[in-house]
């Protein structure tokens, strides 16, 4: 076992996370992940590491390093928002269970584009990570079989446009979802319920660890 790859299994138990999740041999793949979810280059990392950084390389490994109980979906496709790595579609996913990866090709996954899902009739929930901070407006307009949503950034921003139709919600037209789940408490995102129907319940301060 190489001194790096020591390190970063010491790293990685102390920001909490499960050591056996990063291989041995970490290829190039997992170095451009870590550095990118870090902020940048090797140099840019400071000598010692916030939880800010900790938290990030365990995700980053948690997705990619070999050991996570979680699967994420395959085949969504993706794309940029000013410079940022985000969530186009559903590309030739084919998963009814949507979980967004929190790192696609070694960057951070921040955005969901407008009508990224919009109108699919065939997803059912959809996980959407904590590194991402914006959900556009209309991402799940008429999905009219989603059932739950959960959004683990506890201060994600709900975007919302007003055009000729009217309103333009994240959750217009869903109508069989009835739980959302959200990181944060009461009041930390604005504009609940984001267009879900009357019925659906919030739940709020929702542990999304295992996420």
């Amino acid at each position: 076992m190489s001194m790096e790859t020591e390190l970063l299994k010491t790293v990685l138990t102390e920001a909490g996370g499960d050591a056996d999740a990063l291989p041995d041999n970490l290829t190039s793949t997992h170095y451009e992940a870590i550095i990118k979810a870090c902020g940048g280059s090797v140099d840019d990392l400071p000598d010692k590491l916030t939880t800010t950084y900790l938290k990030r390389i365990a995700e980053v490994v948690g997705n990619g390093g070999g050991g996570s109980s979680v699967k994420y979906s395959e085949g969504l496709e993706f794309g940029y928002i000013n410079g940022l790595r985000c969530v186009l579609g559903i590309g030739a996913c084919t998963d009814t269970d949507i979980i967004i990866p929190p790192v696609y090709e070694g960057e951070v996954v921040r955005w969901l584009d407008v009508n990224a899902f919009s109108n699919n009739t065939t997803i059912t929930s959809v996980v959407i990570p904590a590194s991402v901070n914006d959900i556009s407006y209309n991402a799940f307009g008429g999905c009219s079989n989603l059932k739950s949503v959960t959004i683990c950034n506890p201060n994600v921003t709900m975007q919302v446009f007003s055009g000729m139709a009217g309103m333009y919600y994240n959750f217009s037209g869903c109508s069989a979802l009835t739980d959302i789940y959200l990181a944060g408490a009461e009041g930390d995102v604005e504009g609940a319920p984001w267009g879900a129907p009357e019925t659906c319940t919030i739940h709020y301060n929702t542990d999304v660890s295992k996420w």
